[in-house]
């Protein structure tokens, strides 16, 4: 992300409440493959570059084992920046992956993910509002490198109004990480 936002997950309490259990399954190694992930676990990515300044984004997923070729996704999209003072934000994401060819020769794991969570965007400094997720991944099927193609609008409330929505683009390259970097 771009402009500098600060949002706080309107329902982390629910992944903190399962934590418990999210700590039961097994953790994937960043060289896994798309039939591993489809077997589910816990998997972890960069979302772009680290760039000094800049957003560091990372997304972790709790995948659970794969039924009818479908795989439901619970997960957390984590930001940070090294400013002063220093921002960050957590937003709950759910989701599906399926392994599908755009073409006969090009299958790819697709993964869709979407959140919801309240926090504040730089445009609108001093207004919180609703940040609405959209992510869009396509990784090779054996490294579980790829793209992420999506969006991010933060829609600020005021005094029960909502107002101009700001969209935020998201297309940026995704690399598998170890989860202990997360």
């Amino acid at each position: 992300m771009n402009s500098t936002t600060l949002r706080s997950a309107v329902a982390i309490a629910s992944l903190a409440v399962s934590g418990m259990a999210l700590s039961l399954l097994p953790t994937a190694a960043t060289a896994a493959t798309a039939e591993q992930f489809m077997n589910g676990g816990e998997y972890c990515f960069l979302i772009g570059e680290a760039i000094p300044g800049g957003w560091l984004t990372k997304i972790k997923m709790i995948v659970s084992h794969e039924a009818g070729g479908i795989a439901h996704i619970d997960g957390l999209e984590k930001g940070t920046q090294a400013v002063n003072p220093p921002s960050s934000y957590n937003a709950p994401l759910i989701g599906v992956a399926v392994v599908a060819a755009d073409l006969p020769e090009k299958k790819l794991l697709h993964i869709s993910l979407q959140g919801a969570s309240h926090g504040e965007d730089s445009e609108t400094a001093g207004v919180t509002g609703s940040w609405v997720s959209n992510h869009g991944l396509e990784l090779k099927l054996v490294d579980l490198t790829g793209h992420d193609t999506g969006y991010s609008t933060f829609t600020p409330i005021k005094a029960g109004q909502a107002g101009e929505p700001h969209i935020h683009a998201v297309d940026d390259a995704v690399t598998p990480i170890a989860c202990r970097e997360f």
